[in-house]
């Protein structure tokens, strides 16, 4: 449980100390002046609308939607902060936790409370009021908060966006480093948001990793919270995201770069912004995601959950999976295939990281994670097609996009195709296929087939997911992100559209005239 005086001292070192604290020492965001008072007529900092699961691990998931939004001030408590529908229905809003920021244009820390409302099925609006101020605008475009409601689902084409890796590292080491990313003039993620929302979506899939800022930068590894920052949010996603985020309900998933691990990564901020779990401690205190113990005794990974899209006579499931750190993703790809066997078959799942891939970052093919494609070859083995498996796994992680479709019907049945979703804003890194292609000559785009080999190269251990099987897969270093929609007659039966959207010249895909390993075609 967090102490009040933890609490008190750090908030001391905020005001009092900030040209010399951790917090001051990390660069400075670049975002807009942040609005000078807190107060019921406030602006907010954020407001969004996200599915979460509200039944529990291995139950009929239901299509639950809360309202959150960011107020500024360290509030005790959401009391006068409302949704509201156009018939004047009304949902107080409840507190769900607190961040911390730092201010770059005076040098001050500041506290944000974040608030969430559960909305009822039939609204299709969402408007965010306070009692005494009204109708509320959201920082920095001061438009109105107003929000797509759950009914908005039912009533648009099942359409949809996915993404991942959407954050910007920063400009660290040199222009040609792979991690550096100069984020004013080379980040297209608020670009890649405008043309999502001409797309017009009825629901958005996020894979994780929204938050890079220099993260490999080791001069700022070892200052406790010097990186999850409010601000940093505001600069990565919350403000280049809101056109979307106040255009379609969200499933926001997480990625590595959302781990719990101290001094590094950005734990914290997603589950007091994102996640579904309850933050709510003994007494009514609040618990510190990362730091505080888990009461849930998972150790802040979220267990798989579900939720239900579709309708009675077209039933289709999206089922999210915590796979932050693959040493604890075991689980989660078992508790995924059994809220998929539960739901008999059409499900979509997420997974930051891909069961399998081949792209080459070092001069030999990488695979894949050995310990996930284990597991999830294991969570997949089920006798009748789709049972326990999806249609489709959407992922990030590599920045990149790849789609993986398998050759044979069977392997088809038994496998569901990949999609790589890693192109979202994050600097692309180049594919090298085919063969050992690198630099200047690596291949922007590729089309090439691979068998996959029955045991994993260097350590002989079973290969796992996809062992033994040919595959088409289409790889592109290029920016963008995938659209969906549902189509039960889709060719590979899988119930989808999968369509990757482009920013600049869309990529040719040529076929290669060799193998994706560089060995020639029989």
């Amino acid at each position: 449980m967090r102490g009040l005086l933890p609490v008190a001292l750090f908030r001391f070192a905020l005001a009092v100390f900030p040209a010399s604290s951790a917090l001051a020492q990390v660069p400075p965001a670049n975002i807009p002046p942040l609005p000078k008072a807190s107060g019921a007529k406030t602006p907010l900092l954020a407001a969004w609308t996200q599915f979460v699961n509200t039944t529990g691990f291995g139950k009929q998931a239901v299509r639950a939607i809360q309202a959150r939004f960011v107020v500024m001030g360290d509030l005790t408590d959401c009391d006068g902060y409302a949704a509201r529908s156009p018939a004047a229905q009304e949902v107080e809003a409840s507190l769900r936790g607190h961040l911390q920021g730092f201010n770059p244009a005076n040098g001050k820390g500041f506290t944000v409370t974040v608030c969430t409302a559960n909305l009822p099925e039939t609204w299709d609006e969402v408007r965010l009021e306070n009692a005494s101020a009204g109708l509320l605008t959201v920082y920095p475009s001061y438009k109105e908060a107003i929000l797509p409601g759950p009914a908005i689902m039912s009533r648009k084409p099942p359409s949809g966006v996915v993404m991942a890796d959407t954050g910007c590292r920063g400009k660290y080491g040199n222009p040609g480093s792979r991690f550096y990313q100069d984020c004013r003039t080379d980040w297209p993620f608020p670009q890649i948001i405008a043309e999502a929302v001409s797309d017009d979506p009825a629901f958005v899939l996020h894979v994780g990793d929204y938050h890079y800022f220099f993260e490999d930068d080791d001069s700022y590894w070892h200052q406790d919270d010097g990186r999850d920052r409010f601000e940093y949010w505001l600069q990565e996603f919350l403000i280049p995201a809101q056109p979307l985020l106040m255009k379609a309900s969200w499933v926001l998933g997480r990625g590595n770069h959302e781990r719990c691990e101290p001094h590094r990564w950005f734990g914290e901020g997603w589950h007091v912004l994102f996640s579904g779990i309850s933050l709510d401690g003994a007494n009514g205190s609040l618990l510190r995601p990362c730091y505080d113990p888990d009461p849930s005794g998972n150790d802040w990974v979220v267990p798989s959950w579900a939720v239900d899209f579709g309708s009675k006579g077209d039933p289709w499931r999206v089922v999210v999976i915590d796979s932050n750190q693959p040493a604890d993703d075991r689980n989660g790809f078992l508790q995924a295939a059994a809220l998929t066997e539960a739901h008999e078959g059409n499900s979509l799942w997420l997974s930051h990281y891909p069961p399998v891939k081949m792209i080459y970052y070092k001069p030999e093919p990488d695979y894949g994670n050995a310990g996930i494609k284990a597991d999830a070859a294991d969570a997949m083995d089920c006798e009748a097609p789709y049972a326990c498996r999806p249609r489709i796994v959407f992922t990030g992680h590599q920045h990149l996009y790849q789609r993986i479709t398998w050759k044979d019907q069977a392997a088809a049945e038994s496998l569901p195709q990949i999609v790589i979703a890693g192109h979202g804003g994050t600097r692309v890194d180049p594919n090298g296929l085919p063969g050992y292609a690198h630099g200047a000559n690596a291949n922007p785009s590729i089309s090439c087939t691979q068998t996959f080999p029955g045991t994993l190269p260097g350590s002989g251990a079973s290969f796992g997911f996809g062992a033994g099987e040919e595959a088409v897969l289409r790889t592109s270093s290029q920016n963008g992100y995938v659209a969906i929609q549902r189509n039960r007659q889709a060719p590979g039966d899988i119930g989808w559209v999968v369509t990757p959207k482009w920013i600049g010249t869309p990529p040719a895909f040529p076929n290669a005239s060799v193998a994706c390993d560089g060995k020639p075609i029989p």
